[in-house]
């Protein structure tokens, strides 16, 4: 049963919503319209928002695929993700396409990366707004979505901005670092806008099958004190894994795969 608080929460909330489209009609702007639709979409479904962020190439829509346990993301050797991707529990998969312009379709899942991905979409030719998933995954809280987003730093500065524009609809936060290098200056920043805006922020460290165990051990004690410096927080849990490797382990049912690599 929902406490008082919450609900009066809720209620202001949508008192807000109702200023924010009023004030959008007003001076019919798409941006505002937006961010009302993106609003009343998260209050419908309750839904907790946990976004995957970071640079380019460290492996985010390969984590989530470990995350459901599926090869469902487009994942590649280069800046693939070019639109924001929400992933939420349904008994079936089913894939939406949302448009800038509002229209919403249907897709199979063989398409999907014609609509998110930049070499099928480039620089968002097309006018995705975002893409829905609906999936049947048993690992978290059924009001839970998953967000995958572009990555930053890359030379598409689209998909930096995109990504950028997500950061306060933030429920939590996995901040996807790697190996290679551990943590960039372009991070660096972009870790410090989001603890400007999100109180729950987790650490991957991605691909610790590229180095040996002392190695891994200095690059996690390295990251956390920057880490640290930058969040002016104590208790900082960093994650050591290769999702690839994970991810493969958990498609072949290979439990003592997963087990050396997550």
């Amino acid at each position: 049963m929902r406490d008082t608080a919450y609900d009066i929460m809720q209620e202001n909330i949508k008192n807000f919503l109702k200023q924010i489209k009023n004030l959008s009609e007003e001076i019919d702007s798409e941006s505002i319209k937006r961010l009302a639709s993106s609003i009343e979409e998260k209050i419908k479904k309750d839904a907790f928002y946990l976004v995957v962020l970071g640079q380019f190439k460290r492996g985010k829509s390969t984590l989530i695929n470990y995350m459901l346990g599926t090869n469902l993301l487009p994942t590649g050797v280069l800046p693939l993700t070019s639109s924001i991707t929400k992933i939420y529990y349904s008994p079936e998969v089913k894939i939406d396409v949302i448009f800038n312009n509002g229209v919403k379709k249907e897709i199979p899942v063989d398409k999907l990366e014609l609509y998110c991905t930049e070499k099928r979409n480039p620089k968002n030719q097309k006018g995705v707004d975002t893409i829905e998933i609906g999936y049947p995954f048993d690992f978290l809280n059924r009001d839970v979505v998953i967000v995958d987003t572009p990555g930053i730093g890359s030379i598409y500065q689209h998909n930096t901005d995109v990504t950028y524009e997500f950061i306060d609809k933030s429920d939590a936060v996995i901040f996807v670092l790697s190996v290679d290098p551990p943590i960039t200056e372009v991070e660096k920043q972009f870790l410090l806008k989001i603890a400007e805006s999100v109180d729950k922020i987790f650490f991957v460290i991605n691909k610790c099958d590229l180095t040996n165990r002392n190695e891994l051990e200095e690059i996690v004690t390295f990251t956390k004190n920057v880490i640290r410096d930058i969040t002016k927080k104590e208790n900082i849990n960093i994650f050591p894994l290769s999702a690839k490797m994970a991810l493969e382990g958990k498609v072949q049912d290979r439990r003592e795969v997963i087990k050396k690599v997550a």
